[in-house]
């Protein structure tokens, strides 16, 4: 297909300046755990900056969670409304997956990436707003609109990661990706917890917009 052609292309435009990992530090890292994702990080400068934006993004979702939940806290004691929240998070990806997937083929996914990430940032400035019992359905209507704009970012993330990197490290990449995220679910929510408790939890709002950036 048209997308296919200008991936592949794209990645050979690539790859004329990123030439990958030498041959023979490859064949040495197979004896190591982490080498191979450090050779990965080292050679493939795109991947890096993707990987690390991707690790600052996962920090600020962990905040916004930790944040939004604290919010709601304060200002109902209803366990009802905490589940609803819970659902208006894990709701667009639901509905929006045969969507997005299609316009992350379709479109360029570089694009689709910087205006899911503009859009985040002014949705989630707009949590600052939700400071009364009176203005708490904000919190899940731009819940919502954060992780709609988030459905249409992460097919695009991962359909332009094999196009950063040599086809033989993809398994290496998405192996790195998901202890990525399993890593920092865990301390992010260390990190909110404290930022939360420290400063209030209109703090981690203003730092989840700023790793939109």
């Amino acid at each position: 297909s048209e997308a296919e052609w200008e991936e592949a292309l794209y990645r050979d435009e690539l790859l004329a300046y990123e030439p990958g990992i030498p041959p023979e530090l490859r064949e040495e890292s197979q004896w190591s755990i982490w080498r191979p994702y450090w050779l990965l990080l080292r050679y493939y400068p795109s991947f890096r900056l993707l990987y690390v934006g991707n690790v600052v993004s996962r920090l600020g979702d962990s905040l916004n969670y930790i944040a939004a939940v604290t919010v709601l806290g304060n200002l109902s004691d209803s366990g009802l409304l905490l589940s609803a929240l819970l659902i208006t998070r894990m709701l667009p990806r639901i509905l929006l997956s045969p969507l997005v997937g299609v316009l992350a083929d379709r479109f360029d996914r570089r694009t689709q990436m910087l205006v899911s990430d503009a859009c985040r940032f002014f949705v989630v400035l707009g949590f600052l707003l939700v400071r009364s019992p009176e203005t708490l359905w904000l919190l899940y209507v731009l819940s919502f609109l954060q992780f709609s704009f988030s459905a249409l970012y992460e097919p695009s993330r991962s359909g332009l990661m094999p196009s950063l990197i040599q086809l033989c490290d993809v398994t290496t990449a998405n192996t790195l990706d998901g202890a990525t995220w399993s890593t920092m679910t865990v301390l992010a929510s260390a990190v909110g917890g404290f930022v939360t408790s420290a400063f209030g939890p209109y703090v981690d709002f203003v730092l989840d917009a700023a790793t939109y950036l």
